[in-house]
């Protein structure tokens, strides 16, 4: 995928940890293939490692602006009703296609 660009995408981990996207799920709840991922532990609840998940946001990007720079399709799929309307308004922002 070559070298990641840190700024390319300007995410900021102070900022994901005041949106709380640190927290888990319990640690009773927990997938052991995610062990990686996890910082500790804080009242049952796992914290997620913010680093690597801006390591693995920035590869995801990355990874989506080469689809979309080959005119591949990607196909953007919310398994909640909570994010229906989310997954479709980020969809017209950004000139996809809605099916």
């Amino acid at each position: 995928m070559g070298k990641i660009e840190k700024d390319e995408f300007n995410i900021d981990t102070e900022e994901m940890a005041k949106a709380g996207l640190h927290f888990g799920h319990q640690t009773s709840k927990a997938n052991p293939k995610m062990k990686t991922y996890l910082y500790g532990v804080r009242n049952t609840i796992h914290i997620i490692d913010l680093e690597k998940t801006k390591e693995k946001l920035v590869q995801s990007l990355l990874f989506i602006k080469n689809l979309i720079s080959e005119n591949k399709i990607l196909l953007l799929v919310g398994t909640k009703i909570q994010v229906k309307e989310l997954v479709k308004d980020f969809a017209l922002a950004c000139s996809f296609a809605l099916y």
